[in-house]
């Protein structure tokens, strides 16, 4: 039987209250398959949750990278890219699939791209809400908090700029997609990622009356 806090994280409705949880319990992999199905419909209860990365936080994070691998033998010794590679797909689809609404297990894994034929990527500082008013309702926005707060904030100052982001008027239209803005960088602290996803969750979720006032706006 699923516990009242698995039940309000499966509609998007907060657990919690307005706060990070360190103990929050996130969507299990069935979950994130089933919103990702909603979302290719148009139909996702929330806005999704992704990151998106490269390599570097393999090579520049020294507890990934022991051997001491540099970019310049990445680009010159073809026996080190398989080995980077590699383990960047193992820890992308494991440890960060669990702080966000990938599927955490390998082979299978979901690129998160916002599944729309326009879309707007966001990257160092934006006004969301300013951004969705003047693209309008029917333009793909992928955006999040600044890079900068998520090496150098507290789970709970992240938590506050997703809730401020989502709050924004950026939903309007059903077509946000929440991630780093603009690229994850390597050594990030899984709390403060867990605290952006649980942002996502509480405060992400599309209701039908925000919706119905939305459109006629």
């Amino acid at each position: 039987m699923k516990s009242k806090q698995q039940e309000d994280n499966s509609t998007g409705v907060a657990a919690f209250g307005d706060c990070y949880r360190a103990d929050y319990v996130y969507p299990g992999n069935e979950e994130k398959r089933r919103l990702l199905e909603l979302r290719q419909k148009g139909q996702a209860p929330r806005v999704l949750c992704g990151w998106v990365g490269n390599s570097r936080v393999v090579v520049l994070d020294p507890a990934l990278n022991p051997e001491g691998f540099t970019y310049e033998g990445v680009l010159n010794d073809p026996t080190v890219p398989p080995i980077v590679q590699s383990r960047f797909q193992k820890y992308w689809s494991t440890t960060i699939a669990e702080t966000c609404d990938r599927v955490a297990e390998l082979p299978h894994e979901w690129e998160f791209s916002v599944e729309y034929h326009n879309v707007y990527d966001t990257g160092f500082p934006v006004d969301h809400g300013a951004l969705r008013r003047e693209l309008g309702p029917d333009i793909a926005i992928s955006g999040g908090p600044h890079i900068g707060l998520f090496t150098g904030g507290t789970p709970e100052q992240l938590f506050a700029e997703t809730k401020r982001i989502l709050l924004s008027g950026i939903k309007h239209g059903r077509k946000f997609g929440l991630r780093e803005g603009n690229n994850l960088p390597p050594c990030v602290p899984l709390e403060n990622l867990r605290a952006v996803y649980q942002g996502c969750i509480e405060h992400g979720c599309y209701h039908q009356h925000e919706q119905g006032k939305a459109d006629k706006e």
